[in-house]
């Protein structure tokens, strides 16, 4: 049997250009692999218990394109999964890195995407604002009291 196409490895990547080379080239593909399974290390299997094992750790997939999403959904069932990193400050659990949501919760705000945009483009004009902690900047330009709160160890440079 002739192969006009040989793929090494069965991982993500592999298995892709295979299925892209046979069902839009119309083309014959031969992968090779050394595992005895496909999908590289997003490779899940049951345990004797029955629970389902990411035999080389942890994996989730993160896309923004609705065709990519699509085309993966194509070939596989998903586990609905959120990750979310908190900090507890002040007796409150909030994301960390800072986000708006950080700076919503910190403060007792409600800024919108936009209100945040016109307050870092502020902060982008201020003169030597590297320097500036980003606490007091957010400060001055909200004319909110200060506190004295972790994120008060941040400078825009970070």
């Amino acid at each position: 049997m002739r192969f006009k196409y040989i793929i090494v490895g069965a991982g993500l990547a592999g298995i892709t250009m295979a299925e892209r080379i046979a069902t839009q080239l119309h083309e014959r593909v031969l992968i090779i692999e050394k595992r005895a399974h496909i999908g590289g290390n997003v490779y899940d299997e049951y345990d004797a218990a029955g629970i389902l094992i990411q035999l080389y750790g942890p994996h989730t997939f993160h896309t923004n394109d609705k065709e990519i999403f699509d085309f993966v959904c194509q070939y596989c069932d998903w586990h609905e999964y959120q990750h979310k990193v908190l900090s507890y400050v002040n007796g409150n659990f909030v994301p960390m890195p800072i986000s708006l949501e950080t700076i919503n919760q910190l403060y007792n705000m409600n800024l919108s995407e936009e209100e945040m945009c016109i307050i870092l483009y502020r902060i982008s004009i201020t003169k030597n604002v590297k320097n500036c902690k980003l606490h007091q900047i957010i400060h001055q330009l909200l004319l909110i009291p200060d506190t004295s709160l972790p994120i008060s160890d941040y400078t825009l440079a970070e």
